[in-house]
Parts: structure tokens; C-alpha cells; sequence
């Protein structure tokens, strides 16, 4: 019996999911793997905070799905466990050989390369997530491990480690990678990506789900798309 193409996207997509949440639960498994796409190993430099680092070549790498408190906020003061958030990535990362696995995009608009970092067998965005120094902080379409940094966030808030212990770092600080929540009446996600592009996301779009809203990062809610459209913003790639 012929499959329909439509049925052959849908067993490809649900294989692929499957694949994903294998390589999610398996650190044994998923670094090996993904190092068959990684370039060959640079060595860090400088670890300008928790989640960048300057390699011996010149160039920044931003880490992809997570996010660090600031060492530079507001008028320069650092954000409660941004050092300690630096001396993690330092612990994990500073004069060693790391390979470097991308996502979708290359870039972010400030010219950093966007990767998944690691150091041997260690899944380095992952880590400081699990150790508490991160949030996990998804912007599409660089989504591929944003259910697995999730879950590593929950579990370091239940197990109150690093900046999650009762006491550490206030409210805002802990919320500091928060979802605006849905104004009433309106679904329609305008998410801002990692090179500047203004999209909106449709509940029936293939990346709704993991695109979060950052007011502090210009992001909003529509109500309409000719709403979004007027404003400046395009359909994101993925949708219907």
C-alpha cells in the first residue's frame, strides 16, 4: 500500500520527535552524535559571562536555547548571580578545546555565532542549566533541545539549586527570562529572532508552542494579523 505524502511527512515528523527526546535522555548518546556535525575544536579564550565565550580565532559565540543573569544591567551593576553564572561557564569552558554544533541560525544581530557548546561529553548549555546558573530561554526557529532545557530548568527550581536557592537572587532575577502573559481575546505571538526579524507565530504554526514573549525585548502580542502586518511584523516560516 502507498503512503499518502501526507502520511509519510507525519511518520518522518514523529520519527524524528522521537529521535530528538532519545538524544535528550541519553548524554551518552547525544554528544557523540551531535559532534558528527560539529566543526573541528576551537579553544576558548575569554568567558565574557555566562552564556558567551571568545574563542581563540576571534570569534563570540552566543550559547543557543539558554540565558544567564546580566553582568552588565541596567547602569552596569550586575544582576544577583550573574558572577556566579561567569565563574560556572569559566569552571567548564576557559582554555579547553570545545566543539561547536549549530542550530538553524548562524548569527545572532549582534554578529555572535549562535551554537550548542560542548566539552568532551559535556553539554555545556545544558549544564548550567541543571546547575542552576541559567534559564532556559527559547527563541525559534534555534528550537531543537527547548523541551529538554525546560525540563533541566524545572528540575533545578525543585531541587533549588544555584540561583533558585531560597534566598540567593529576588523575584526579578529568578523571572528574568519570564513569558509576557496573553492579553485577552489575543493568540497571536510576535516573537523578535536572534537576528533581529520580526515574526508572528499562529497557534496553528509548527513553532507556537516554543516561541515565548519578552516584553523587555520588544515583543507583543497581536490580537489580529492584519494587526501584525500593519505593525511591521511577517509570518513566521513554518506556518500554514
Amino acid at each position: 500500500m502507498r503512503y499518502s505524502q501526507k502520511k509519510l511527512i507525519t511518520l518522518l515528523t514523529t520519527a524524528i520527535t522521537l529521535f530528538i527526546a532519545f538524544l535528550a535522555s541519553n548524554p551518552s548518546v547525544r554528544g557523540p552524535f551531535l559532534s558528527l556535525f560539529a566543526k573541528e575544536p576551537f579553544t576558548v579564550v575569554t568567558v565574557v559571562d555566562g552564556d558567551t565565550i571568545r574563542l581563540a580565532n576571534g570569534q563570540t559565540v552566543r550559547y543557543i536555547g539558554i540565558n544567564t543573569p546580566e553582568l552588565n544591567k541596567g547602569k552596569g551593576l550586575p544582576q544577583c548571580f550573574a558572577q556566579e553564572a561567569t565563574d560556572a561557564n569559566k569552571r567548564l569552558v576557559l582554555g579547553r578545546s570545545v566543539r561547536l554544533v549549530k542550530d538553524v541560525s548562524e548569527t545572532d544581530k549582534y554578529g555572535r555565532l549562535l551554537r550548542y557548546v560542548y566539552v568532551g561529553d559535556t553539554f555545556v548549555n545544558e549544564q548550567l542549566v541543571v546547575e542552576g546558573y541559567a534559564h532556559a530561554s527559547t527563541y525559534p526557529p534555534d528550537v531543537l533541545f527547548a523541551p529538554m532545557f525546560s525540563a533541566r530548568e524545572q528540575d533545578a527550581r525543585q531541587q533549588k539549586r544555584g540561583l533558585w536557592a531560597d534566598g540567593a537572587c529576588d523575584q526579578d532575577v529568578k523571572d528574568v527570562s519570564k513569558v509576557s502573559p496573553t492579553p485577552s481575546g489575543c493568540t497571536i505571538k510576535g516573537n523578535i529572532t536572534t537576528d533581529g526579524k520580526k515574526i508572528y507565530h499562529l497557534p496553528v504554526c509548527r513553532y507556537y508552542s516554543q516561541a515565548q514573549i519578552s516584553e523587555d525585548r520588544g515583543e507583543r502580542w497581536f490580537c489580529s494579523e492584519m494587526e501584525a502586518t500593519s505593525a511591521g511584523w511577517t509570518k513566521a516560516g513554518g506556518c500554514p
